[in-house]
């Protein structure tokens, strides 16, 4: 099976999915359809149901006037899906049954849960779990078709590969940028201002405290959105103009304004910064355990809630702060951590991970460095919880300059997403779409 991340919500390496309950504003007519697509209909359940999936996934407002504009947005997605499906039916690719239900395998186990649990998770937002199938269906049999259609034709030449490793050697000592991205194509001059307005609501959703990374899956058009526009680490001047200076005036853990550049509007997560070295990269390699306690409503029955800018006053992050200093016991260590965490019970998500300390969220990264090693550290806030961590290791680390054959994957994988991007944007010019 083809490496494939579809959707999980990540905090500190972790997959974490949290039943965030939807909004009554989903609870509308969902027998009509929203639109037909080369005379297949995309129906208006289908939209509710991938409207609940990212407001699980993600928090995002689904009421009012946002609601009804994260609706617009998300049946583009949809009916880009649909053309994508219909393309690969065209050209007799299908989605492997194999490789959906492994993929849904692999996203639960990412969320510390098996198939059953997070069928459960799910069914508590209100997300038939179909909802996020169709998704993955169309994810592999897409990148399957776009695979078979082009990677015969996409051979980087040494010479490729040879400018990449000379530039990153050169670069040695500039600054160094670790970044997500979201990105979104501008088809012809008439589409730029509708495709700005979707931008700049994509950056209100993250105002509000939404997830870089999940509404980078769902939306973004870039090769990473697989990945929740993870970019990795970027030297100052490997990206255009506009992209660079743009890193000059924001700081680790905030994001840009809609950025036009490359053929659409970009919007980046600076989520660290620093300079290489000559030879490799150095840094600080961690080993984290985590626990968090998630936010609830009590007076709702302890339904779970998304508090966008926590603070001990709010009464459920209160509560959740109370319950992190009192649930855990004070011999609590790296050996017996998830032993003890499950004790606690339902609601509560503990795992661990070795990960590179710049690779940290922001929220913690903090704290991942400065704790003493196998001491549980104070409360640390987040939209979804508090969150309680544990340093197993704590090392310095160097790595070489990557491996040519790890160059050329990136090379193949840029070079896909953009014939990719072609591809659709051609379906789209020759489909005949009909909006209800």
């Amino acid at each position: 099976m083809k490496a494939r991340a579809i959707w999980h919500v990540v905090a500190i390496g972790i997959g974490l999915v949290m039943a965030w309950p939807v909004n009554s504003a989903l609870a509308q007519d969902t027998q009509g359809i929203a639109a037909v697509v080369n005379d297949e209909v995309v129906s208006a359940y289908d939209l509710e149901q991938r409207v609940a999936l990212l407001v699980s996934s993600t928090g995002v407002d689904a009421a009012g006037e946002a609601g009804k504009r994260l609706r617009e947005q998300v049946l583009r997605t949809l009916i880009d899906e649909k053309l994508q499906i219909q393309e690969a039916t065209k050209l007799e690719v299908v989605a492997d049954p194999k490789d959906v239900d492994e993929t849904l395998n692999s996203i639960a186990e990412q969320n510390n849960m098996n198939a059953g649990q997070f069928r459960e998770t799910l069914a508590k937002g209100g997300v038939d779990i179909e909802a996020l199938m169709m998704q993955i269906r169309a994810e592999i049999a897409w990148s399957d078709l776009v695979h078979k259609k082009f990677m015969a034709r996409i051979v980087p030449g040494d010479e490729q590969i040879d400018e990449v490793l000379a530039r990153m050697q050169a670069n040695a000592g500039r600054p160094e940028y670790l970044l997500a991205e979201m990105f979104l194509g501008v088809e012809s001059p008439d589409d730029d201002e509708e495709v700005h307005r979707g931008a700049l609501r994509l950056v209100e959703q993250l105002k509000q405290g939404a997830p870089f990374n999940a509404v980078a899956r769902q939306f973004s058009q870039a090769a990473t959105a697989a990945t929740g526009g993870d970019l990795g680490w970027v030297t100052e001047g490997q990206l255009s103009t506009e992209l660079d200076k743009a890193l000059t005036t924001i700081t680790p853990g905030q994001f840009s304004e809609p950025l036009r550049a490359g053929g659409g509007y970009y919007i980046l997560l600076l989520r660290d910064k620093r300079s290489a070295s000559a030879g490799g990269l150095s840094g600080i390699d961690v080993e984290i355990k985590q626990v968090m306690f998630p936010f609830m409503d009590e007076q709702q029955g302890g339904k779970l809630v998304f508090v966008p800018n926590p603070t001990p006053d709010d009464r459920s992050v209160a509560a959740a702060i109370a319950r992190a200093q009192s649930a855990l016991p004070p011999n609590i260590n790296c050996e017996n951590f998830t032993e003890n965490v499950n004790k606690i019970g339902n609601g509560v998500l503990g795992d661990g991970n070795k990960m590179m300390l710049a690779d940290v969220p922001h929220l913690f990264r903090e704290t991942a460095g400065k704790i003493e090693i196998g001491v549980l550290s104070p409360p640390v806030l987040s939209p979804q919880g508090a969150h309680r961590l544990i340093v197993c290791k704590r090392e310095e680390y160097k790595s070489k300059l990557p491996a040519r054959d790890v160059v050329e994957a990136r090379l193949n994988q840029e070079a896909l997403a953009l014939r990719a991007r072609r591809y659709l944007r051609d379906l789209r010019r020759d489909a005949v779409v009909e909006f209800r």
